[in-house]
């Protein structure tokens, strides 16, 4: 009878401490509350993060997508298919009155159906 009792018994979700007291209790003390909720918030990165690693993630797989070459016109499929989401970049560049989206040192001209991805030497501030 007492085993099984013990057996039911709920631990605390951040030290594993037996608990003592209400049933749906989860934490031993605000302690153990506040150092498993920030943990968790350490696990899950903030927006601007995440929006950051997908510009530095489109900068890596267009530069192996150009490779050698310092332009080349591909389609938005191709660009899809290798993980290149032209909705993140890093500013705009001026070119013969069109605003260019660029990412980094590479400048996306979109057009139609294709995409034509220049090497830029410029310096981003």
């Amino acid at each position: 009878m007492i085993i099984a009792h013990i057996a039911s018994m709920n631990v605390c979700l951040f030290c594993s401490e037996l608990l003592i007291g209400r049933a749906d209790k989860k934490y031993c003390d605000v302690q153990c509350k506040n150092g498993f909720h920030n943990a968790q918030l350490k696990k899950t990165p903030s927006q601007e993060l995440r929006i950051l690693q997908r510009i530095l993630q489109n900068r890596i797989q267009i530069k192996l997508l150009l490779g050698a070459e310092s332009r080349k016109e591909v389609t938005y499929e191709e660009l899809k298919s290798v993980g290149v989401d032209i909705d993140f970049f890093t500013h705009f560049r001026s070119k013969k009155g069109e605003k260019q989206p660029c990412c980094f040192e590479f400048a996306l001209s979109l057009k139609e159906e294709l995409v034509c991805i220049e090497l830029v030497r410029e310096s981003v501030v």
